[in-house]
């Protein structure tokens, strides 16, 4: 098919079609179709890679979770004691301990103040130990500006890092999906918990982090614990051993477990049997990866996973945003001149055959991506291209409709002289010469 101005048509459906995604996208969804849009707004199609194709992994040698559960501050002593006589490398605490404990009851004030005593003796006695902190955000500047930490009693041993995370943003509580490993503030850099423990443990591994220069890094997961979940069931993709309190308390495990290791402390529930959704996250490994039924990993499990990335160096690499937007304008243009090809060829059977296309494309594009982050841990984003895809027939039909329709108008009203393109030559009559 041969039609003049093809290509610049294909252009400018291609302009109009991204202008037009553009428009819509600050539409406001009427409440009627809220539901749907706040089942899928949380999704992304790599969650499939982490939470239905990727086998379980083998336990990590490197990191053991220990639960708090309820207890206090003797409880905690306790089982720190425990764990420090089998020799870990390093002990982290996914905990504050902001002030000295204390009670209008003489008798309870002083199991507090006895308890506070305790925990800081063991602290100690801890040779490596990581004790979280509070990063404080200036909202105007958009800058950390201060620090909460631990009271000074229980800090005079401890290597000091933060505990906040990102799912989507500070303020948003989604899917866990990103962190930031190192924030600056003032004039220095602070790590964040994870990051602190790795490289204590492991220091080669924060050279690598430090040459990625990212401010944030994509977590990738590879399991949970076995704690229950809200339907009573154990969780799946096990990956770290992890210990509840009355098995710490009573020494119920192998010596070797904890020598020379990583070892995490934090609230995983009441204990492994009893559901809790305090401080628990919804993440690429919930079973339900569209409509999350309920968060699937306690914090501590989240900063044990992306501790686990730091010391593997098996980072989530993703186009750059500048790639990723001119890759999707491509790709809606090599789809825009393909759809007009049709256009003007199949007539009939353009609704039926863009139909088929859309759906064959739209599933090729799902394979494409999910197969090279499963294999290389590779993020593209599709998104822009795949909407598109599916408004494709309408962008095609209203740039012909509406746009050229009145281009063409414009330019008989305003250019009254014949072009070569409309000038008609009539042939001569041999008795007019």
């Amino acid at each position: 098919m041969k039609r003049k101005g093809f290509i610049w048509d294909a252009l400018g459906t291609t302009i109009f079609g991204v202008l037009f995604l553009y428009g819509i996208s600050f539409i406001q969804i009427p409440d009627l179709f809220n539901p749907i849009s706040k089942t899928l707004e949380d999704f992304e199609l790599t969650d499939l890679v982490f939470s239905q194709f990727r086998e379980n992994p083998p336990y990590n040698d490197d990191i053991v979770l220990v639960n708090i559960g309820n207890l206090d501050r003797a409880g905690i002593a306790a089982e720190i004691e425990i764990i420090n006589k089998y020799k870990p490398k390093v002990i982290g605490i996914d905990a504050f301990f902001r002030k000295p404990k204390h009670s209008d009851d003489p008798f309870k004030d002083t199991l507090l103040i006895e308890g506070d005593s305790a925990l800081a003796r063991v602290f100690k006695k801890v040779d490596n130990l990581v004790l979280g902190c509070e990063l404080h955000e200036d909202a105007e500047k958009e800058q950390v500006d201060s620090i909460s930490m631990s009271h000074p009693m229980f800090t005079v041993n401890a290597n000091t890092a933060y505990l906040d995370m990102i799912s989507e943003g500070r303020n948003t509580f989604k899917t866990a999906r990103n962190c930031v490993l190192k924030q600056k503030v003032a004039d220095s850099v602070i790590l964040s918990f994870p990051s602190k423990m790795a490289k204590i443990y492991k220091p080669e591994s924060i050279k690598k982090l430090e040459a990625r220069h990212h401010e944030t890094e994509a977590i990738n997961y590879i399991g949970n614990v076995q704690t229950v979940d809200k339907d009573g069931s154990p969780n799946s993709k096990i990956a770290f051993t992890a210990l509840d309190v009355d098995q710490v308390l009573e020494e119920k495990f192998e010596p070797e477990v904890f020598k020379g290791k990583i070892v995490i402390m934090g609230f995983m529930g009441p204990n492994f049997n009893t559901y809790s959704t305090e401080d628990r996250f919804f993440t690429p490994l919930n079973q339900n990866y569209v409509g999350r039924a309920s968060e699937d990993m306690f914090g501590v499990i989240v900063h044990a996973n992306i501790c686990a990335m730091i010391l593997s160096g098996d980072y989530i690499n993703q186009m750059p945003e500048t790639w990723s937007i001119v890759m999707n304008i491509a790709l809606i243009f090599i789809n825009i001149l393909f759809f007009t090809y049709l256009y003007f060829k199949l007539e009939l059977f353009w609704d039926g055959a863009t139909l088929v296309i859309t759906i064959v494309e739209a599933l090729l594009f799902t394979t494409i991506l999910v197969y090279i982050f499963d294999i290389y841990d590779y993020k593209l984003d599709f998104t822009i291209a795949t909407v598109a895809l599916f408004l494709m027939p309408n962008i095609i039909e209203l740039y012909y409709g509406l746009i050229k329709t009145s281009e063409m108008k414009l330019r008989k009203k305003f250019n009254k002289t014949p072009s070569k393109d409309n000038i008609v030559v009539k042939p001569v009559d041999d008795d007019e010469e």
